[in-house]
């Protein structure tokens, strides 16, 4: 019998401003592409790329969301922390 489980598959934090949804900058150029286009499909808006220090002042500013995907394909945004929980990276 199969058990109907599913586990985390994908995950990025993000700060919206505005009509603008900012991610932190991937730690490498591929994984930022794969990150970028996957936000996109899913959440229906291209993102900016924010600077460490960009994203350390959106962060300060504003609540951090999660855009998380699990192995069955669901997905979901929430708010991870608000701006006096936030710490950076």
């Amino acid at each position: 019998m199969e058990e109907d489980t599913f586990y985390i598959a994908k995950y990025t934090d993000f700060v919206k401003v505005g009509n603008e949804y900012y991610l932190p900058r991937p730690t490498g150029w591929m994984q930022g592409l794969a990150r970028h286009l996957w936000f996109e499909k899913l959440v229906g808006v291209k993102p900016t790329i924010a600077s460490p220090r960009l994203w350390g002042n959106l962060i300060k500013e504003n609540n951090v969301q999660r855009l998380t995907e699990t192995s069955k394909g669901a997905h979901e945004i929430t708010r991870e922390q608000n701006n006096s929980e936030t710490k950076e990276e």
